[in-house]
């Protein structure tokens, strides 16, 4: 094999960046704004029959106002090729039609293996089928409920989670860098107003303090301007400066 090898070195993994959007209501409208708000290259892809959330004059207004748009059939491989599933990092089915969310789905993770796969669905039997192949739910009655209790309880965080007009975000990155691993969080000095709000380590999420000492692998939640978490993100995971940060980490 080293041999080999050399003579034929293995590929390089493909750069993965961008988020496609499936479905063309108005729901897709508003999350396309607010992923372009945060940097994010958006492709939607929206059907070419007549249905509530298949209409091509919907995807010709979405193109005038300078989105990328792929009209076709999303349970088509090569629709989603022709969207660039090849190359995405995530996918976000908002098809009101839940047979298509986890179709599209299915084919975005098997045959183009995109990593981050996010569906809307209220259905409970579609809801657990998605889960087993590694896909986020999102139940719009439980999110509704999530979003009025933190509004409730947590005031300022939901305005900095939902009001991009300060121009503060969160994003989360793998820490990936040796050179941190091990390291306390009172050591690692972020740029700009970047501060870490929390980790996932293992399935388990903590809330560090100074003494917490990083790991490898821990999942990194991070707040601060988009300057200054695009320069914490290369720091913390080795990335280069000039690679587009996929959605999600």
């Amino acid at each position: 094999p080293l041999i080999f090898n050399r003579i034929l070195p293995p590929k390089p993994a493909v750069e993965r960046q961008g988020v496609i959007l499936v479905g063309i209501g108005e729901l897709t409208t508003m999350l396309a704004q607010r992923l372009e708000q945060t940097n994010e290259k958006v492709t939607i892809v929206g059907c070419d029959r007549e249905r509530e959330d298949c209409n091509p004059e919907r995807g010709e207004r979405l193109r005038s106002l300078g989105y990328s748009v792929v009209i076709g059939d999303p349970t088509s491989a090569a629709v989603l090729e022709a969207a660039g599933a090849a190359k995405a990092a995530a996918l976000i089915a908002v098809s009101t039609y839940p047979d298509v969310n986890l179709t599209v789905c299915q084919i975005a993770g098997g045959a183009f293996g995109i990593p981050s796969l996010i569906s809307l669905t209220r259905e409970p039997d579609v809801a657990a089928q998605m889960a087993e192949i590694g896909v986020r739910v999102v139940q719009p009655q439980m999110a509704t409920a999530y979003a009025l209790e933190g509004a409730l309880h947590f005031p300022a965080a939901f305005d900095m989670l939902t009001d991009h007009a300060d121009g503060i975000e969160v994003r989360e990155v793998e820490l990936s860098s040796r050179r941190w691993s091990g390291k306390r969080v009172r050591e690692i000095t972020l740029p700009g107003n970047a501060l870490i709000l929390g980790l996932r380590r293992k399935g388990e999420v903590l809330v560090p303090d100074g003494n917490t000492k990083l790991q490898r692998g821990d999942l990194l939640m991070l707040v601060g301007h988009p300057d200054a978490l695009q320069s914490a993100i290369v720091l913390l995971s080795q990335m280069r400066m000039n690679q587009p940060i996929a959605a999600g980490k």
